[in-house]
């Protein structure tokens, strides 16, 4: 057991990219001991996590005050370590005379996997399945969650702080640990490097320690010096400091986050033998709070509301006609670039998700083909775009998003699933295809546990039992990637609630409903499956006569109501949950705040059941593409901020639905 040990080398086999795995359980050891402090108690324990059990070492207090939620804070062994020799070599619980719940995980194998893109998404999964697992049976504080680590274990704290971000982990203590980006073997990075210095995640705050005599390849005082300057940068510090924590650590002044620096005189490549005060002091100040994580609180909300509050986020979407197969989409012709602070404005307004739609064809170029399309040019522009506004919407502000694809038909409408105006299921477009798709795209966001899957927008002029096969292979793939995140099924005939249990928008000769489809996907009597059970229905209303959103017409203060509850009583029946990704109207109308109200109120009241998950609003973008507070050429219903130079101002739908986020 060396917790010494050097960084290992960076490199590693790229495996199958692992999501989020929810249904994780314990399994105890119940081998009660005294722990290195009177006051604590330490046990084995181990936890399936995507697929995988995963031992570490418990420590909690003996006594813990009724109605106290104590921090929780992972310690992290280096190369060729475990969890018990770590505890013993940076004994913070002798440090923790308030209080917490500590974590000391074995690596499997004896090394943390921080040098592939994969093994840092396994890590990311096996913290967050732990702090759900420690909430539920400790009521954990969610918002004082910290990582720690030494030498490998401090370069996987600081990778899962860049993939976690603040919105999970409040705090990381890097003893002599790096920092830089890996790639998940399609060229695309977990983050980059900016041009201030920077990172391009949201780093939590931190304490960085390391020896001025360390010479380790790899992590030496040399490169200590970069981390520290990389997130000084991130975190845009002054160059001051004042003296913090425990000589001779300063801390930044000026920092968005807490960023204290530890030099110590005289050390190698070696635990300080004031680390364990000093990480605590960082740790018991209560280092600035990251967001509220909407994904936890989905599991542990006490009220039972709805978590899914938000919008659209429309512009990427487009005819495919318009993304030249050849070349790719035009940025700021065919889409626009948006702006983070579009993103900071639907933030502000207290929204938990956005539903942020893209075309198949501009991330695609041809069917079974790379995403990105090239590593150069137009295609590589738009994805670049698209995940530079997820990983901001998700790590930085802390936020869901559901990625999913709007297609388009010959004529330029909304098309369903298609690719290039064929039907998905057919000879040119195979489900073989659409479950490619979708095994990419999860390889490339199945390690952001904040990244939902919606299959396709509207599926319509097709056969319903065609369209649920088509499903089952797309969710089969993403699955087979090991990302566990909750997929979002459509259901044919434009996915309308109202009409979940109805058959005539069925194409097939025999014709079935969405209801029916689901329930029998596989065979008579075998609905669809989900192998994780993470997944819900998708369905849209609009309050108009045909419920597409075409007019600004509103037939009744309950349209919204009697529409959604169609689809939501036959889920609550048949054990699945609903999702209502559209919803507009146009606040100006006559009878719309009385509509809107009369929505929340029935979404408040069914919340607690768990079946109605909640909305997004259609739609909001950038102020100069979509500014449309009514229905000219289509529902538009813009909540988009009214002032393109600033991201500020509500339009009238904002001023009525900003309170029921």
């Amino acid at each position: 057991m060396n917790v010494n040990s050097s960084l290992g080398p960076r490199k590693g086999p790229l495996r199958a990219l692992l999501g989020r795995g929810r249904a994780a359980w314990l399994v105890l050891a119940c081998l009660w001991s005294v722990g290195a402090s009177a006051a604590y108690a330490s046990e084995n324990r181990s936890i399936v996590s995507s697929g995988i059990s995963r031992s570490f070492v418990l420590a909690r207090p003996t006594t813990t005050p009724v109605g106290s939620a104590l921090p929780l804070v992972f310690s992290l062994h280096g190369d060729g370590g475990n969890g018990a020799a770590m505890r013993g070599a940076l004994p913070l619980e002798g440090q923790a005379t308030s209080g917490a719940v500590f974590i000391y995980p074995n690596a499997p194998g004896g090394t943390f996997e921080y040098y592939t893109y994969d093994g840092r998404s396994r890590e990311a999964v096996f913290v967050t399945d732990v702090i759900a697992a420690m909430n539920a049976e400790f009521g954990i504080d969610t918002t004082r969650v910290f990582v720690i680590g030494f030498s490998g274990g401090a370069t996987m704290a600081n990778a899962l702080g860049c993939r976690l971000g603040p919105a999970v982990i409040r705090g990381l203590g890097i003893h002599s640990g790096t920092l830089y980006p890996v790639n998940n073997g399609m060229g695309v990075a977990d983050f980059t490097y900016t041009g201030n210095g920077g990172v391009s995640c949201a780093l939590p705050a931190a304490a960085l320690i390391w020896g001025e005599l360390d010479n380790t390849p790899n992590v030496s005082f040399a490169e200590g010096l970069g981390v520290r300057d990389n997130y000084a940068a991130t975190q845009g510090c002054a160059g001051a400091t004042s003296p913090s924590l425990v000589s001779p650590c300063v801390s930044y002044n000026g920092c968005a986050r807490e960023l204290d620096w530890c030099a110590i005189p005289g050390m190698g490549h070696s635990i300080w033998a004031q680390a364990a005060s000093a990480l605590w002091q960082f740790i018991d100040a209560s280092a600035p709070a990251g967001l509220p994580d909407p994904i936890f609180a989905d599991d542990f909300d006490p009220a039972g509301s709805a978590q899914i509050r938000g919008t659209n986020v429309a512009g990427m979407e487009m005819a495919y006609q318009n993304c030249d197969q050849a070349g790719g989409p035009i940025e700021g012709t065919q889409y626009p670039r948006h702006d983070e602070r579009l993103i900071d404005y639907f933030a502000s307004k207290h929204m938990t998700t956005l539903r942020f739609l893209f075309s198949w064809e501009c991330m695609q170029q041809v069917l079974n083909g790379p995403i990105p399309a090239s590593q150069t040019g137009r295609y590589k522009t738009y994805f670049d775009n698209y995940k530079r506004i997820v990983d901001y919407a998700t790590n930085v502000k802390g936020l869901r998003v559901v990625i999913e694809p709007w297609d388009s038909n010959t004529a330029g409408g909304a098309g369903g699933a298609r690719y290039r105006g064929n039907v998905v299921g057919s000879a040119s477009v195979p489900n073989s295809a659409f479950a490619d798709f979708w095994s990419r795209m999860a390889t490339i966001f199945g390690g952001n546990v904040r990244v939902d899957y919606g299959l396709i927008n509207e599926p319509n002029d097709m056969s319903t039992m065609a369209w649920f096969s088509a499903a089952q292979a797309a969710i089969n793939a993403i699955r087979s990637t090991g990302s566990t995140q909750r997929i979002h099924v459509p259901g044919n005939g434009y996915s309308a609630a109202s009409t979940w249990t109805s058959n005539f928008y069925d194409t097939a000769a025999t014709k079935r409903s969405n209801a029916y489809g689901w329930l029998n996907a596989n065979g008579i009597g075998q609905p669809l499956n989900d192998p994780a059970a993470n997944m819900a229905a998708e369905v849209h209303t609009y309050l108009d006569t045909d419920q597409g959103g075409g007019t600004t017409e509103i037939t009744s203060i309950t349209a919204a109501r009697d529409h959604v509850a169609v689809a939501v009583n036959e889920a609550a029946a048949h054990g699945y949950k609903v999702y209502l990704g559209e919803i507009g109207m146009y606040a100006g109308a006559n009878n719309a705040p009385q509509a809107w109200a009369d929505f929340i109120a029935y979404l408040d009241a069914n919340a607690s059941a768990g079946v109605f998950l909640g909305f997004t609003w259609f739609a909001g973008g950038d102020p100069l593409w979509w500014p449309d507070v009514a229905a000219n050429g289509g529902g538009h219903f813009s909540i988009s901020p009214t002032s393109p130079a600033t991201y500020t101002g509500d339009t009238v739908n904002m001023d009525m639905i900003e309170n029921d986020f």
